[in-house]
């Protein structure tokens, strides 16, 4: 399937610019699955942005830089979507790591709001299953 194919193509260019937030806490492997993750996550809730992409990349051969008009929709699109895109790795990450959960929970009963490592591996978690997922499928075809 090509379309797993252009989603990391897409993925791979578009990711820092999907990711300004959690940019700035993570380091550069993380901030490379993250943006990975979400890119596919968001595709799926930007399916009606995503489809014109992926028949442009089709009808290139790929060209993203012919693709671009359709990349940036689509982009923007993700953005926009970007906490519902947490919140879905964020759940996928607390079934993925218990334990990193509870260290989440632990920290927000403590009465800190700032449990923003606890929660970057929650999410890192989660982006974890999505993108080995996503490997997967690629490697299946």
């Amino acid at each position: 399937c090509e379309e797993k194919q252009h989603a990391i193509a897409f993925a791979h260019t578009h990711h820092a610019a999907l990711f300004k937030s959690v940019h700035i806490m993570a380091n550069k492997a993380d901030q490379e699955l993250l943006g990975m993750a979400m890119s596919h996550v968001g595709m799926s809730l930007c399916r009606a942005d995503a489809e014109p992409f992926f028949k442009c990349m089709d009808s290139t051969n790929g060209n993203q830089k012919a693709c671009d008009r359709q990349a940036q929709k689509l982009a923007m699109c993700i953005q926009s979507k970007q906490d519902e895109i947490v919140q879905n790795l964020g759940m996928l990450g607390s079934k993925a790591d218990p334990s990193a959960a509870q260290r989440l929970q632990k920290c927000m009963h403590g009465g800190s709001s700032q449990c923003i490592n606890e929660q970057l591996d929650v999410v890192k978690a989660g982006a974890r299953v999505v993108v080995e997922e996503a490997r997967r499928a690629v490697n299946n075809q």
